[in-house]
């Protein structure tokens, strides 16, 4: 049976993967049999998961808190190393938003299922603040730009090149970054029977897919044409800034999970507490490492 990997336009380094002319030659010269699920947005992974239509799926690292917290055995595999990307809660210009303090009682967008919701309750909770201190409206990103240009929300999570759109409407400001109590990595994950089932065949595609990540970051603009059809500035400027190569998850990455699974969870945000660190595998924990074995993963 093929190894199924999923990919959406969420997660850049799955969906520059899958669209590399010459990965399955790659995955099959590893005797890896895979195919590709290609499906439209990173908030329909854990269905996906669920219904056994995925092998390994990757998405910001938000999502598998929630797989967890509603009973999927789920498996960390990688991490990419922090996002910091140009953005975070952002509001028009002239509102009188100037701190997260002044966003009690007022409403902010975030991305169904995405990291968002990790860097609102982190930034609130630093501000003496809580979950039920705003009301947060789930919104994709056309859609948000659409309801703050017209006054319909109050402040947005959004990142580039989401952003550099919307600053092309209206001049707005950052109200928190990301970095500032975020760490914004994508995350390689999957089902603990699918690792038990085929170690081998998956440490070989996360070779595979650390070896594209380092490409990206060798040619944003091929990549950039890869996920686009087109040279596209505002995504080679994005690929370019980023940070890529994968790990496996390590303490740090862990620790700051578990800190935000217990405050959504305190939230009732998550149906349930999570344990982050039993989602890890293999005794290389904490490793530096992109040498993936089935020993290991």
């Amino acid at each position: 049976m093929p190894i199924r990997i999923g990919a959406h336009p969420n997660n850049t380094s799955l969906a520059v993967f899958s669209r590399r002319p010459d990965t399955a030659e790659q995955l099959r010269a590893s005797g890896v049999d895979a195919e590709f699920f290609l499906y439209n947005s990173g908030n329909q992974t854990i269905p996906l998961f669920r219904a056994g239509a995925l092998d390994v799926g990757g998405t910001g690292s938000t999502p598998p808190l929630h797989a967890l917290a509603t009973g999927l055995d789920v498996v960390l595999l990688a991490a990419t190393p922090p996002r910091p990307d140009r953005g975070g809660l952002v509001v028009l210009d002239g509102s009188p938003v100037r701190d997260v303090t002044d966003l009690a009682g007022r409403s902010v967008a975030v991305m169904p299922l995405s990291w968002h919701p990790q860097l609102l309750i982190a930034a609130l909770t630093a501000a003496g603040m809580g979950w039920h201190d705003v009301t947060v409206v789930e919104l994709n990103d056309a859609t948000a730009r659409d309801a703050l240009l017209r006054g319909g929300i109050d402040a947005w999570i959004v990142t580039d090149p989401a952003l550099a759109d919307l600053e092309r409407h209206a001049p707005v400001r950052v109200v928190t970054g990301v970095g500032e109590h975020h760490s914004n990595r994508s995350v390689i994950w999957s089902l603990r029977s699918v690792v038990d089932a085929a170690s081998d065949a998956i440490a070989a595609v996360l070779t595979a897919l650390d070896a594209s990540d380092r490409r990206i970051a060798a040619d944003p603009a091929e990549a950039a044409r890869l996920l686009t059809g087109t040279a596209s500035a505002d995504w080679t400027e994005v690929l370019a800034r980023r940070s890529w190569g994968l790990t496996r998850p390590g303490d740090d990455f862990v620790t700051e999970q578990q800190r935000h699974a217990d405050l959504l969870a305190r939230a009732g945000v998550l149906p349930r507490p999570v344990d982050i660190a039993g989602a890890v595998r293999g005794p290389a924990f904490g490793k530096e490492t992109t040498s993936w074995t089935s020993s290991g993963i």
